[in-house]
């Protein structure tokens, strides 16, 4: 509809004369105009967003609350337009941030895991080297023994000749006897199996 009244605010944001404004439809002012003309119709209460143009060309986007009445037998509206540049700058800004928080929690996320990982890694690392540590203290031990039980029986072995030189006869017979005893004993328990 025709545009009857309009307030200096009006006037600053569009960039018309007063009178400029007063000879103008509602749809005039729309960067929507078919959007506009169907919201008077259907007398629309709150518009959240429509883009307006300026006296200059200027797009912008406008939030838009309407009271609809009837005065003097004639329906009329009464709008507050309200631009929200700035608000859709900030939500834009915001929009961003939100992308750049979720990618850094991502790679955050990312990072943590690897972490992790390397931690397991090294701890499993350390695991080992302590098993390998607790095979290899008693492998020393015994490859150390093992060297000197074979020195010690080697040095043993070679005596063992002088000192059945040095035996009576009679202790010889009762050595073999027992040797020949615990063959008899062997081939006993060989039999039973």
């Amino acid at each position: 509809g025709r545009i009857r009244e309009a307030t200096n605010a009006a006037v600053s944001l569009y960039g018309f004369s007063k009178e400029e404004i007063l000879k103008k439809r509602n749809e005039d002012l729309s960067a929507e105009p078919d959007k506009t003309r169907q919201a008077t119709q259907n007398e629309l209460d709150v518009i959240p967003i429509r883009y307006h143009r300026k006296k200059d060309g200027t797009v912008f986007p406008v939030e838009i609350t309407a009271t609809h009445l009837t005065w003097n037998g004639r329906k009329l509206h009464l709008a507050a337009v309200r631009d929200i540049t700035e608000r859709k700058r900030a939500e834009e800004v915001l929009v961003d941030m939100n992308i750049e928080l979720k990618e850094t929690l991502d790679n955050l996320k990312r990072t943590q895991s690897q972490l992790i990982q390397s931690e397991k890694m090294a701890a499993l690392g350390q695991l080992i080297a302590g098993v390998a540590h607790e095979i290899n203290t008693p492998l020393g031990a015994i490859r150390a023994s093992m060297g000197h039980i074979s020195s010690v029986l080697q040095e043993t072995l070679y005596h063992l000749p002088a000192l059945y030189g040095h035996m009576p006869r009679a202790d010889l017979d009762h050595q073999r006897h027992g040797a020949d005893l615990g063959d008899q004993v062997a081939d006993g328990a060989d039999d039973a199996g």
